[in-house]
């Protein structure tokens, strides 16, 4: 008996369909399975990496003299003083000095969080293949690092000193900035494709 060329390719098409929902199925819960992450982007260096680069360049800029205790007290005094002038009138100049320190180590933690959340996205649009293990550790081992050798420049600035505290404050935000972008990216839905076997 003959079959038309539609019958069969409906029949194929039946047979073949329920098999190709069911591996997209099992590769969005297997990590690392047949099918990669493909992002809704095109993995362009420039777009990947140049948000990453800019945020260095502000976090450099701020370890300058910009950056020092002298400008950031300047810079607190003035926004007490313009938003909240009843409290800026009573706070005791120790309040003062503590309110200053904590924001400043604040400022570190926040600075690395967002340096660590720019380093994974980058990593992603670069390598969508990366299950999130490795490109959190990835991510917040380039952070870390920077973190380091950020604070071996300031040894060369006047005004400024390296601590050791500080990098580990540094490494602390980039943890939080890794982990949490991490959780959300992965969290979201990827469409899915097949890994290129040379056919």
């Amino acid at each position: 008996m003959r079959v038309s060329g539609t019958t069969a390719a409906i029949t194929a098409t039946t047979i073949i369909a329920p098999a190709n929902i069911e591996m997209e199925e099992k590769a969005r819960r297997t990590v690392g399975g047949p099918f990669v992450c493909e992002p809704m982007y095109p993995p362009s260096l420039f777009f990947a990496v140049a948000p990453l680069i800019a945020w260095m360049v502000f976090i450099f800029l701020m370890s300058t003299s910009v950056g020092g205790s002298v400008h950031t007290n300047s810079a607190l005094d003035t926004f007490l003083a313009h938003y909240f002038p009843q409290w800026n009138r009573t706070l005791t100049w120790p309040q003062r000095d503590a309110l200053h320190f904590y924001l400043r180590k604040l400022a570190h933690v926040a600075e690395y969080a967002v340096l660590g959340a720019l380093a994974v996205r980058a990593l992603r649009r670069l390598r969508p293949q990366f299950a999130p293990a490795p490109v959190l550790w990835k991510a917040w081992a380039f952070a870390t690092c920077y973190a380091a050798t950020d604070e071996f420049h300031q040894i060369f600035v006047p005004g400024r000193t390296a601590k050791a505290t500080d990098v580990l404050l540094d490494s602390a935000g980039a943890a939080l900035g890794t982990g949490l972008i991490t959780w959300i990216a992965y969290r979201r839905p990827q469409r899915l494709r097949p890994q290129d076997n040379g056919a």
